[in-house]
């Protein structure tokens, strides 16, 4: 195992540095040596991180022992904390009321570009 941090990264957070690493990459891609080098931890765990994030719908590449994301393919996963979702769904519910009160006529949830009905 390499030691050069002093505290290797485990779990999910291990699991996020990973991903980020093979983003970041880019075209070049990255090794697994260089990617455990960072975590803390020995090549065996990355594999195992890069099998769960193609597991988990990832799209990875790898090439003369380079891994990376396909960066046309790839959807970041959007973090928020308890304050920031709060925040958004109140914000949705509080537009969708103001879009419905504003246009009398039409029905809740039928949209400009549907048929009448």
């Amino acid at each position: 195992m390499t030691k050069d941090r002093e505290d290797p990264l485990k779990g999910y957070a291990r699991l996020r540095r990973v991903e980020f690493l093979l983003f970041r990459a880019g075209d070049q891609g990255i090794s697994l040596a260089d990617i455990a080098k960072d975590c803390g931890v020995d090549r065996t765990s990355i594999f195992r991180d890069i099998r769960k994030l193609e597991k988990d719908d990832v799209p990875l590449w790898v090439n003369k022992g380079k891994y990376g994301v396909d960066r046309t393919r790839y959807l970041p996963a959007v973090r928020f904390n308890l304050h920031e979702a709060t925040a958004l769904f109140l914000a949705a519910r509080l537009l969708t009321r103001y879009a419905d009160a504003h246009q009398p006529g039409r029905k809740p949830g039928q949209h400009h570009y549907s048929q009448g009905a």
